[in-house]
């Protein structure tokens, strides 16, 4: 049993680098003759894309030693940085409007879209709220109304963009986690 588990520890992290791999292919075919016409560079995107993709690979790595003890005291901290996010975003001036919508926050170095943080931090939201109330998931009042309630918040913020594809995928998650840790089904 147990070098099946070091299998898997393995094989995770191989795949996810396997994807970015590809993605960084990807990107390198679809941008660079725009980004030769735009930049006179036909590796401008390339070089920005490695940069977070390395990034995300070491943090990929960082968050893989922790301990999920320490991933859950970040829970309460990420859930309210996504709030303040995705509010900023709705500010003409802070947030960067595009194709009619504004779902970009531009702090000098780079720009980023706080709904992909937000499902990060909802995902931490809930596994420490549903491991704290173990016992009652199937219970309305506890097991299912406050995480409702409290996504409800950021998804209706997501909506305020708009952002209808986030938004359901925010939400899909939500329900998906409360499904997978037994909350009942007739709420869901």
């Amino acid at each position: 049993m147990r070098g099946n588990r070091v299998g898997a520890e393995r094989l995770i992290p191989a795949v996810a680098i396997a994807l970015v791999t590809v993605g960084i292919l990807m990107v390198y075919s679809n941008s660079a003759i725009l980004a030769e016409r735009d930049y006179g560079d036909a590796k401008f995107f390339l070089r920005k894309h490695l940069l977070f993709a390395t990034l995300g690979v070491a943090l990929m790595f960082v968050f893989s030693r922790m301990r999920y003890y320490a991933l859950r005291k970040l829970a309460y901290p990420a859930l309210a940085v996504s709030a303040i996010a995705l509010g900023l975003v709705l500010v003409p001036g802070i947030g960067i409007k595009s194709g009619g919508a504004r779902r970009w926050l531009d702090l000098a170095l780079f720009s980023f879209q706080p709904a992909e943080f937000a499902k990060i931090a909802i995902v931490l939201y809930m596994a420490h709220s549903l491991t704290k109330k173990e016992e009652k998931i199937k219970t309305f009042r506890v097991g299912f109304f406050p995480h409702i309630i409290v996504t409800s918040m950021l998804v209706l913020l997501v909506l305020a963009q708009p952002d209808f594809g986030s938004a359901v995928a925010m939400a899909t998650l939500v329900f998906l986690i409360l499904f997978i840790a037994g909350a009942r089904i007739t709420y869901i």
